[in-house]
């Protein structure tokens, strides 16, 4: 999360911190023993519950991908609907410019 000043600063910010998003989720799956010990190791976690419970379909191949935004669009409805968001929203209102292709 960066703020609007930021934003309006470093206008690359968005594609250059996507791209780097995007080389460490391949780079993560090419080496998946390494990373659920690097997971284990970060989270104080024992590795085979980081094994048992990090899987490579949590980490996407792209940036916001449809079944990513599906739900959390689901649960930003769930959580207006409970009245925990005051005031309904779009998902591209939340997003950094740029930030969808």
């Amino acid at each position: 999360m960066v703020t609007e000043k930021y934003l309006a600063g470093h206008k690359d910010i968005v594609q250059v911190w996507q791209k780097a998003e995007t080389r460490a989720a391949k780079v993560a799956k090419a080496d998946w023993p390494g990373y659920t010990a690097y997971v284990a190791e970060t989270g104080g976690y024992a590795p085979d519950i980081s094994v048992k419970t990090t899987l490579k379909d949590q980490l996407p191949d792209e940036p916001f991908p449809a079944e990513g935004l599906k739900l959390l669009d689901g649960t930003k409805t769930f959580l207006v609907r409970q009245a925990l968001v005051k005031k309904d929203y779009t998902l591209d209102s939340w997003l950094a410019p740029g930030a969808r292709p």
